[in-house]
């Protein structure tokens, strides 16, 4: 959970987080001019979806949020590291 932090920090989609304790994170999102970011968590316990590194989506809006063999990275980063992995959450 921290990485996913970290990298959305870099990103530029929160503004900071703060942890109190062991098991509360508490993080600020930043508002994009839009009424409301969408965040769209695609694979889940229940429903796993992996990626193979030829099938990467590229668009143009929002970013794919992957956990690969490399740590947890953009889908741009594991496109140029050529790795697949599980797409975590889309945010655009």
């Amino acid at each position: 959970m921290l990485r996913l932090l970290l990298l959305l920090f870099r990103l530029g989609y929160i503004n900071g987080f703060s942890i109190i304790g062991y098991w509360v994170i508490v993080y600020h999102t930043k508002f994009l001019g839009r009424k409301k970011d969408i965040c769209n968590v695609i694979s889940k316990p229940s429903a796993r979806v992996y990626i193979k590194k030829n099938s990467i989506p590229h668009i143009g809006i929002g970013e794919f949020i992957l956990t690969t063999s490399k740590g947890i990275l953009t889908a741009k980063q594991a496109y140029d590291l050529g790795v697949g992995g599980e797409v975590l959450l889309f945010i655009g």
